[in-house]
């Protein structure tokens, strides 16, 4: 396979003059693209039918190029120079238009003309080949609007607080240790949307601030312990400065504090919420160390064994730490469909969304709403569907409406469907579809684990999304438009989308550039083959083994 890479470094005695661009490609090396100037000089040296391939291909890179610098591309002026024994003659074109050929060497190269060019290599080779493309050094006139420029600087100004602001984290690493620390946290507790962005985890946390204080305090608590667990145990410091140790944490701490019998700031929560957020990285390595076999996140569920084992541990008659009572349903629910509210049912999708991290405000929602938007449209897109997916699941199995109002059947298909829905699956209008089947499917499965687990007084957690999104994300299929990416490669949605259609394309180019010179090449091995079985009948024949 052929690589490009631009050369920054061109050593003196070879050096090509201004206002030519180089091309040395041989069969198995790197091919090697230097721009000097606004004339191009394309030399290639070929072995085998690939090259041929190859330098159209470079031809029409070329052609893309002068488009890019606005430059004029003068094709009538483009020339082909053939050396060599056994030479194949090739015809190149550049658009509709065949290139000439010429007999004679054009200032080609520098100091010592082709003969530098072609220094230190075989003198065996069969086929050398030169291209001269004038580009006629002129630039295309432009006019910048204005209003054009100011729009670039806003739009680039809003890049750096969107997405995983990466220039931002990049501009820590040399900070002092407690403002990386500061920056991890709040990553943290972003990372529980899937989002890695430190801005979305400061609105998040004012969000918690407005919901209740206590929460609020709970929750960065967990965040920070279990943070700096990660930092002491040794985890990789790359997934640390991501957030990926900490939301986790941020999850016990609230929710530990939401199912608290005892109510707000009861300070003696605050130390078995340090010893359970301490499991979480714990968890999260061992888990991870399974899990790599098959490529999968961890998800929430360090957060739900930690969360799980101390509910069931103390129960609602603990003397210290009592939680909340949970019965599972005895009687048949008096459901009237004419006292359904929609603006109450439509309420309930902000509030699913704020259920994720347990609250129940609707306005709390709503700024965790703005805060994925912020780091990405697409998770705030599938959030909303997700979240409005349980809802009309609840309606489907008449579910009490004042469980649908608290958004109780929204949290986890809004997980689930931004899980699927471009995170972990490249963004297609097949795995958009697969998200909401997953978040429909999580609902249902939610239902069936709360009835379950309620038997044992304990809540249902987020054991659903987690079951439905690692048995989705296992799915085996031979559609190219269900990408599952590398867990390595996983960013937020608009990037996870940008780099599928990058390997779709380098997949393209991979098939142009071999699997038809790869057939000139089989034709060529079976014309030696054959030529080799005549010259045997002639050698048996001439030895009188046969007539």
């Amino acid at each position: 396979m052929m690589k490009s890479k631009v050369a920054t470094d061109v050593d003196e005695d070879r050096l090509i003059p201004p206002g030519t661009l180089g091309v040395t490609q041989g069969v198995g090396a790197e091919c090697i693209l230097a721009k000097f100037g606004e004339g191009i000089t394309l030399g290639v040296v070929l072995g085998t039918p690939e090259g041929s391939f190859a330098i159209q291909r470079d031809l029409s890179k070329l052609e893309k190029l002068a488009d890019k610098e606005l430059m004029k591309f003068g094709k009538e002026k483009c020339e082909i120079l053939n050396l060599g024994r056994n030479n194949a003659m090739h015809q190149y074109m550049t658009e509709a238009i065949q290139l000439e050929m010429t007999m004679a060497e054009k200032a080609l190269g520098g100091p010592g003309g082709h003969q530098d060019f072609t220094k230190g290599q075989n003198n065996n080779m069969e086929n050398i080949v030169d291209v001269k493309i004038d580009t006629m050094g002129e630039r295309k006139p432009t006019r910048q609007n204005p209003l054009s420029k100011a729009g670039k600087r806003v739009c680039k100004a809003v890049g750096y607080i969107t997405g995983d602001m990466k220039e931002f984290g990049a501009w820590l690493k040399d900070k002092p240790l407690m403002i990386q620390f500061f920056d991890w946290v709040l990553r943290g507790i972003s990372q529980v949307m899937f989002v890695n962005n430190p801005l979305s985890g400061l609105i998040v946390l004012a969000g918690f601030v407005l919901q209740n204080p206590w929460w609020a305090l709970t929750a960065c608590l967990g965040t920070v312990v279990s943070t700096l667990t990660a930092l002491i145990l040794g985890q990789d410091r790359s997934a640390i400065a991501a957030g990926l140790y900490g939301y986790n944490g941020i999850l016990v701490g609230s929710l530990m504090a939401v199912f608290s019998a005892k109510g707000d700031y009861y300070w003696w929560l605050l130390l078995p919420i340090a010893l359970l957020s301490m499991t979480c990285p714990i968890f999260t390595s061992a888990l991870a160390s399974v899990f790599c076999k098959w490529d999968l996140p961890v998800l929430t569920l360090p957060f739900n064994l930690a969360l799980t084992l101390y509910l069931a541990a103390s129960g609602p008659h603990n003397l210290f730490f009592p939680t909340t009572v949970i019965q599972p349903a005895t009687a048949t629910p008096n459901i009237t469909w004419t006292d359904a509210e929609i603006t109450m049912l439509l309420q309930s999708i902000p509030v699913g969304v704020g259920q994720v991290y347990g609250c129940d405000n609707p306005w709390t929602g709503g700024i965790f709403l703005v805060a994925l938007f912020i780091s990405s449209p697409l998770i705030f897109l599938h959030a909303v569907i997700g979240s409005a997916v349980g809802m009309l699941a609840g309606l489907s199995l008449a579910t009490p409406f004042s469980q649908i109002y608290s958004g109780l059947w929204g949290y986890n298909s809004s997980l689930s469907c931004v899980a699927v829905g471009g995170m972990f699956y490249a963004l297609t209008w097949q795995t958009h579809l697969l998200a909401i089947a997953c978040a429909l499917f999580s609902a249902y499965l939610g239902a069936a684990v709360s009835s379950m687990l309620s038997v044992f007084g304990v809540p249902s957690g987020t054991w659903s999304f987690c079951l439905s999104a690692l048995t989705f994300l296992l799915i085996t299929t031979t559609n190219s438009a269900i990408y599952k990416l590398p867990l390595s490669k996983v960013t937020y949605p608009e990037a996870n989308r940008a780099y599928y259609l990058k390997m779709r394309k380098h997949q393209r180019l991979h098939r142009d550039v071999v699997d038809v010179p790869s057939l000139e090449t089989f034709k060529i091995g079976l014309d030696r083959t054959l030529s080799n079985l005549v010259y045997l009948k002639m050698s048996l024949v001439t030895a009188g083994v046969l007539d």
